[in-house]
């Protein structure tokens, strides 16, 4: 568990992360499904994320924290505009 989540444990905050993207996410091997559920974990949502773009250091994939809706993991280093 990353200090992020626990820190969503202490306040109370319902787990859950959900994906974002401003492309299109699809895979070989994946429900389209996969990249519009709440995942219970962070990681898991990652690795989904991450296989729903061709490049994730290009094409910027999001993990979103649903109780509160702060970015808490991107696959590129950049900054929201």
């Amino acid at each position: 568990m990353t200090d992020s989540e626990g820190e969503f444990e202490k306040a109370g905050q319902v787990r859950g992360y959900r994906i974002e993207a401003d492309v299109e996410l699809s895979s070989d091997w994946l429900p389209a499904s996969a990249f519009t559920m709440v995942y219970p974990t962070m990681d898991g949502a990652i690795a989904t994320a991450i296989e729903g773009v061709e490049d994730p250091e290009v094409d910027e994939v999001r993990i979103v924290h649903v109780a509160t809706g702060w970015v808490v993991w991107r696959s590129t280093d950049e900054e929201f505009e």
